[in-house]
């Protein structure tokens, strides 16, 4: 306990400060968390504008309706590929966001 106390008053008492190369590490180290805490805040931002853009589109009441078919074909040679007509509706919001909906 007493050798505790000892190096405690020595550090105390001590006028050596740090060197440079210690304070140079801790700067670059400092910088780095910086730049990648402003980075993270950053793409917060982008995906939290994106998501708030999607939710908008989806609850906004002024967006144009059209009713058209869609025809879907497997992809096979001609004369022997299968389609499927179906009738959706096409949404526009006005922010230009653009959906179906089978009906």
């Amino acid at each position: 306990m007493r050798n505790r106390i000892k190096i405690f008053r020595k550090k105390i008492n001590s006028t050596s400060g740090e060197t440079i190369a210690e304070t140079l590490v801790t700067m670059i180290i400092l910088s780095l968390a910086v730049l990648m805490l402003a980075g993270a805040v950053v793409t917060s931002a982008r995906v939290n504008k994106k998501a708030d853009n999607t939710d908008t589109s989806f609850s906004t009441e002024s967006e144009t309706v059209t009713h058209d078919n869609v025809t879907i074909t497997d992809g096979s040679k001609a004369g022997t590929a299968a389609e499927i007509s179906i009738s959706v509706n096409f949404h526009e919001t006005e922010n230009g966001y653009k959906y179906y909906e089978v009906q």
